[in-house]
Order: structure tokens, then C-alpha cells, then sequence
């Protein structure tokens, strides 16, 4: 592995461990205010700070694992927590949406939505995330569509997505092929 990937991938993982302990502190302070009926005096900060630090790091783990496979992807993608594609096609918009909703209809983690006229929204699960996508074809002609891919996570607080939005889109573009 390069040694400016490893320390991007090692700085991400510690800023989201970080980030992910800071939003489990107040969780486990309010646990604890109602375990000792509200004095605070019997309430030790290490503590609590001891278990936010072990509750956050199942969920930086499974994140940060979950996506390795994706070493070799530009480092830019990793950092963009909203990703929006948009590519010509040489194909029909209705053609393109029916063969893109049969194929990530067979996808495990893919959950449809709702579709209207030209474009299709999916919920997909990663792991313990959900990421929001929306694929819209837009006729240029009778053989040319274009499609823009927008992926983004459903919780609006993430702004490292190890890829995932990415890896949304590729799998969008891989199901539009015949």
C-alpha cells in the first residue's frame, strides 16, 4: 500500500472514531443520569468517556473493513459523503430504467422506493448504514439518455463514506448494461 493512502485511510479511520465517540457521550451520560437517579455526583466522567469510546468502535470497524476492498479507487471518492454521477447513454430512457430496476432488484441490499416517470429511489443497506440513491434518465434523444446517479447517506451527520457512495454507483452503472 502507498504510504500517503495508508495515512489517508488511518487519519479517516481516526477522525471518524473520534467523531463517532463525541456523538455516543451524551447517549451514555443521559444512561447514566437515569442508572443514578440524577446525581451527578455519583456520575464518573472516565467512565462514561470508557464506554462511548467502546461503543463507537464496533461501528467504525465494520465501516472502515467493509470497505477495503476499494483500496484502488481514487482517494477523492472517500471523501465525498454526497456523490453525483451523471453519463451519457446510448440507449432509451425507458428501456435503461426497466433494465436498471430488474437488475438491482435481484441486488440483496437494494430496497425500492418509489419510481416515477424518469427516475427510480432505492434505500441500501451497508452493513450498519443506509444510503439513499437516485437514478434519473432523462431523454437527449430517441437513442441517447442521460443518466445522473445521485448517492448520499440517509443519516445527513456522515461526511466520510469509505467509498460506499462510490461503490453505489458503480453498481448503478454495472446494472444499466443489458
Amino acid at each position: 500500500m502507498e504510504p500517503n493512502r495508508f495515512l489517508f485511510k488511518l487519519t479517516a479511520i481516526l477522525l471518524q472514531y473520534i467523531f463517532t465517540t463525541i456523538v455516543f457521550i451524551p447517549i451514555v451520560y443521559t444512561v447514566h443520569l437515569i442508572k443514578y437517579n440524577f446525581h451527578t455526583q455519583e456520575i464518573v466522567f472516565i467512565r462514561i468517556l470508557f464506554f462511548a469510546v467502546a461503543f463507537a468502535l464496533p461501528f467504525v470497524v465494520a465501516n472502515a473493513f467493509s470497505f477495503a476492498k476499494f483500496e484502488h479507487n481514487e482517494l477523492t471518492y472517500y471523501l465525498k459523503p454526497k456523490q453525483k454521477h451523471t453519463v451519457i447513454v446510448d440507449r432509451n430512457a425507458d428501456e435503461l430504467l426497466k433494465t436498471t430496476v430488474a437488475h438491482l432488484s435481484e441486488k440483496p441490499f437494494w430496497k425500492f422506493i418509489n419510481q416515477s416517470e424518469n427516475s427510480v429511489h432505492y434505500s441500501v443497506k451497508n452493513i450498519i448504514l443506509k444510503d439513499d440513491v437516485f437514478i434519473s434518465a432523462k431523454p437527449i434523444s430517441d437513442i441517447k439518455t442521460e443518466l445522473t446517479i445521485l448517492s448520499k447517506p440517509t443519516l445527513a451527520l456522515l461526511f466520510l463514506d469509505y467509498g460506499r457512495n462510490y461503490q453505489n454507483i458503480i453498481k448503478v452503472l454495472l446494472a444499466t448494461k443489458p
